[in-house]
Order: structure tokens, then sequence, then C-alpha cells
């Protein structure tokens, strides 16, 4: 790598096979944990009270996991929360929150540069360049041409609106202009105009 990876990390309960730098998406599997909390989030008050929380359990993500995808396993964090997954998991892993992490990739969409959008793809574990809308885990710092391998990536989640969308605008008499010449909305309808 080009770079030196420099990421916050929190530790995660995943499945067996995830590894360090693996696209990961939560399952409907939990895992459940005890959390000692050593203040009230909400009074600031001292008080050491032990409960019971859980948490998705994460595995390789891949495209059809949508909304499910959720971020990718750091290598070498610069600091780690959630002590108590790392004490209590059975295969505890931090995941990136923030920051420069090394990413599994493919070059399923095309060739990957500088500056690209990431997403999950259709190879477990593994993200490709960004081309249509979804959730984008990450922006590129390196190119990539060259089939599977890894690159660094800055952790940026967020809904992704990308070139497939179309943008519409509802005239006073209520007609509907969609810009651009491609109207294909691959069985999609338009929903709620002028709300």
């Amino acid at each position: 790598f080009g770079l030196t990876p420099g990421d916050y990390a929190e530790w995660y309960e995943t499945e067996s096979d995830v590894e360090f730098g693996d696209v990961v998406a939560l399952t409907d599997r939990m895992f459940t944990y005890t959390s000692t909390q050593k203040s009230d989030p909400f009074t600031g008050l001292i008080s050491e009270v032990q409960e019971q929380k859980t948490m998705a359990i994460l595995t390789k993500a891949r495209t059809s996991d949508g909304n499910r995808v959720f971020g990718v396993i750091s290598t070498s964090p610069v600091e780690t929360i959630g002590s108590e997954v790392l004490r209590q998991g059975i295969h505890p892993i931090p995941m990136a929150i923030n920051g420069r992490v090394p990413v599994k990739i493919t070059d399923e969409n095309g060739a990957i540069v500088v500056g690209d959008y990431l997403i999950s793809s259709s190879v477990a574990g593994h993200a490709m360049k960004a081309t249509r809308s979804g959730r984008v885990i990450g922006i590129a710092l390196e190119s990539w041409s060259g089939g599977n391998g890894r690159i660094m990536m800055l952790v940026n989640n967020f809904e992704w609106h990308g070139p497939d969308q179309l943008t519409a605008s509802v005239s006073s008499n209520g007609s509907i202009t969609v810009a651009g010449s491609n109207t294909n909305m691959n069985g999609y309808s338009i929903l709620e105009v002028g709300r």
C-alpha cells in the first residue's frame, strides 16, 4: 500500500470466515453480551451498572445484501472501542468506523481510480467501483485494475444516489418532466411526487 492504515474501530462479533479487509453486512443472528456502564449517559452520574446488550453478527457482504452492508473490517486500528465484545465474543474482529483502511476489491464494475465510491460486489467480502445507486462504504485512495486485490480506502458510509437516478420536476399544472433522454425505470414507479 502507498498509504499507512489509520482508523478508529469498534469490536463486533462476526462469522468465523470473516477476516481483515472484508466488506461486511448485518445478519439476522444476534450476539448477546454483558456491558458494564461506568456512568449514566444522560445525567453523567457515576454508577456502575451491568446490563445485557445485543448486536447483529456480521458476515461477508455481497451485492444482494443491499441496505444491510455495514462496513469494512480493520487490519490495524489506531484505537478501538467495545472491549466487552472482544472479551466475550467467539470471533470478535474490529470494524473500521472512520479513517483509512485496506479493503478487498474486485474490478467487477471496471477499473477503480482514486476518488471512486466503493460498494459491495457479488464476490463475498469484496468492494467494487460504484456505478449505480446504493450503500457506499468508502472512497478509493488508490487505483486498481487487476481482478481481485486490496487497496486503501477512506471509510465513508452513506446512501449514494448515482447516475442511474432520474431527476424529475413537477410543473404548476401537475405535469412531470424527466431530465435526460433515458427514462427506462427498470420496473420502478415514481412515488410521492409533489410531497
